[in-house]
């Protein structure tokens, strides 16, 4: 529980997020899709985010960075993942560590072989603890691809560090 600054007692509970097809498009439109660039971006590093501190305890976002093998972030690029309200969110309580987390561009499968976007309409980040090591925040991830939801987890994200995959 939280003590807010108006003195009401408050749960700590992250949002289900979205991160919709218009955001990944400002991407594939700079060419950092494109594949055997040197520009191309490899994976999508997720950082969490609020609005305002105050209220963090129900409000914090995430913002996605697109992010080359070898590391580099293209800060130009940064966009801020909106909360969707139609899932619930997860209430956190206990030891947490609410670190960077990141997926594979290949893993979501949301791209063709010349780098533009096939058919989805969003990607759904829904916060969990990590299986590995529940003291971290991760969040699985399903792409919604006609509007509804399979509600079927597609994969989920690494906090990191320290749970760092290779970078491809």
């Amino acid at each position: 529980m939280i003590e807010n600054n108006t003195s009401e007692i408050s749960d700590f509970r992250l949002p289900a997020l979205r991160l919709d097809r218009s955001q990944l498009q400002v991407w594939v439109d700079n060419g950092w899709t494109k594949p055997g660039s040197p520009d191309a971006i490899s994976n999508i590093l997720l950082q969490f985010y609020t609005s305002e501190a105050a209220n963090a305890y129900s409000n914090m976002q995430l913002m996605a960075y697109p992010r080359k093998a070898n590391g580099f972030v293209y800060v130009e690029g940064k966009t801020i993942l909106s909360i969707d309200t139609s899932v619930e969110g997860f209430l956190l309580s206990g030891p947490a560590v609410l670190a960077n987390n990141q997926i594979s561009m290949a893993s979501l499968d949301i791209l063709n072989e010349d780098g533009t976007l096939n058919t989805f309409e969003y990607i759904l980040f829904t916060p969990e603890r990590y299986p590995k090591d529940p003291e971290y925040v991760n969040y699985a991830v399903e792409v919604v691809r006609t509007g509804v939801r399979a509600g079927a987890v597609e994969m989920e994200t690494n906090p990191c560090p320290p749970y760092c995959p290779d970078l491809e």
